[in-house]
């Protein structure tokens, strides 16, 4: 069975004030929630936006073919929890979300030097370069841009309860 995300997004629609004044959104936006009769005379409406998972319930995921054919690492202590929608074009991009127990500096050693031994280049903002200087960099979540050639590998982590979630892109230049 596949894994289907509905996401329902609210729009507040307004009728404009009369004679063309203008709108104070603070003033406006409170009387709509503090009164009512307000959110009787005004307008809503749903949107509804499908976002499709290739996941699937009791399946265990793989590394999409795009991204083994390129040699790219596969973090050993990691699970695929989902894919994101793939046209099979790098221009399109691929999308590899993980989940480890492992912590940032775990992550960051092996995706480096993982990276590193394939000739892809880090790229570094002055501050990330700064605080790798000063050894404090294992204090923030690991995220990472590597380039090479045409292609571009982001990864960025978070912790929650406990896991560390990773969210890989791989794209193709424009």
């Amino acid at each position: 069975m596949k894994n289907v995300r509905i996401c329902i997004a609210v729009r507040y629609v307004h009728d404009l004030p009369p004679n063309n004044q203008k709108i104070d959104p603070e003033h406006h936006l409170g009387f709509f929630l503090l009164n009512p009769i307000s959110v009787m005379n005004r307008f809503m409406y749903f949107s509804l936006a499908f976002v499709f998972s290739t996941s699937s319930y009791g399946q265990e995921l793989e590394y999409p073919s795009l991204y083994t054919s390129l040699n790219l690492p596969q973090y050993g202590n990691a699970s695929i929890i989902e894919l994101g929608r793939s046209s099979g074009s790098l221009k399109d991009g691929v999308r590899i979300f993980l989940e480890s127990t492992d912590e940032y500096s775990t992550l960051r050693s092996f995706y480096e030097s993982e990276m590193a031994s394939l000739e892809w280049t880090l790229k570094e903002s002055i501050a990330v370069k700064k605080m790798r200087e000063r050894g404090k960099l294992d204090m923030i979540p690991f995220s990472a841009v590597f380039e090479k050639e045409n292609l571009i590998y982001q990864i960025f982590s978070s912790r929650v309860n406990g896991l560390t979630k990773l969210n890989i892109s791989l794209v193709e230049k424009n």
